[in-house]
């Protein structure tokens, strides 16, 4: 099965399907700020270990505790004197010290759950994080967080789309090339769309790069959605994409989107081509992903990133099994 098919592939978690529809409940244990104070303050809650928990939840708006995981394993690895628990090591893994605090910082209000289940009937659980948390993660790291609001709002396929760049952008986070986010600018706002977070690398030539991690889900949801209404929004994302490939000058930019499945993926290329806005070196900065290409490659391709990622070509063309550049 090549790659394009294996986006496909039926254990994918992030998917926009009837069961999930049917099945999404969001959970939050509501706590007054003084209270909140309180437990901080006893150190009951929120001491630094857990504020490194919640900040990969900040970045990504919508994200599992594999993506927690993963981020929080790139983060020692690099930098060991952290104040990072809960991950690295077997007895931590094995005892699930990381579920038990995100358990924790979800009944004191810090967190919320999204609940749902994905074919065939596999339990699944994605964080995201109130206003108030982003803003004591920001205090307390003292790094600019700008987090988007609202996530646990925003119409469901977008919820499993930030969920599936994640996914990807904590994957993206373990190869050595990473050197760290934007600036410590952890969004980008354009369009009126919200990016993932921006990434940081150096190749093995020395060159730097910023790569954009985002998602393709494009669904027509008949609830929210009209036609012309989905139209436009196909639309829109086409601009967006053009404009982040093209607004900055002085460093070499690279996009990463996360799509839902094959068909999502074609529709994006056609409006891509049609649009008139790309030439080949635009597109050859563009690399389209997605969650079943992770799950179809295996944990060691995975944490290699070798061969992951697919390419549009001019002419229509599609280059499968492609190593991005700043992956070298």
């Amino acid at each position: 099965m090549g790659r394009i098919e294996s986006l496909n592939d039926p254990n994918r978690t992030y998917i926009f399907e009837e069961m999930v529809i049917s099945t999404f409940e969001k959970q939050f244990r509501h706590f007054e700020e003084g209270e909140k104070l309180l437990r901080i303050a006893r150190g009951d809650v929120a001491v630094i270990s857990d504020i490194f928990c919640l900040f990969p939840v900040c970045l990504y708006s919508v994200c599992d505790k594999q993506a927690i995981r993963r981020f929080l394993d790139g983060e020692r690895m690099r930098n060991k004197s952290l104040s990072i628990a809960g991950v690295g090591d077997e007895i931590s893994i094995e005892q699930d010290f990381l579920g038990t605090r995100l358990d924790l910082l979800y009944k004191t209000g810090f967190l919320m759950k999204l609940n749902y289940y994905a074919a065939p009937y596999r339990p699944c659980t994605l964080y995201t994080v109130p206003k108030d948390t982003a803003e004591l993660v920001t205090k307390k790291l003292d790094i600019r967080l700008v987090p988007e609001k609202w996530s646990s709002e925003a119409a469901l396929y977008r919820v499993m789309g930030r969920a599936s760049a994640a996914n990807v952008a904590s994957y993206l986070s373990l190869h050595k090339n990473y050197k760290g986010l934007e600036k410590g600018i952890c969004n980008f706002n354009h369009s009126n769309i919200t990016i993932l977070p921006e990434y940081e690398y150096k190749d093995s030539r020395n060159i730097d790069y910023l790569v954009g991690i985002f998602y393709g889900y494009l669904r027509h949801d008949e609830r929210i959605h009209t036609k012309v209404q989905f139209e436009n929004s196909v639309i829109l994302r086409v601009t967006f994409i053009h404009e982040y490939l093209t607004y900055r000058k002085k460093i070499k930019t690279c996009l990463v989107l996360s799509m839902e499945n094959e068909e999502d993926f074609k529709l994006l290329c056609r409006a891509i081509l049609a649009s008139g806005l790309f030439d080949e070196e635009k597109l050859s900065r563009l690399y389209f992903t997605g969650e079943g290409i992770f799950i179809a490659a295996g944990e060691e391709s995975r944490r290699e990133l070798r061969g992951l990622f697919l390419r549009l070509k001019i002419d229509g063309a599609v280059e499968e099994d492609v190593t991005p550049e700043f992956l070298r």
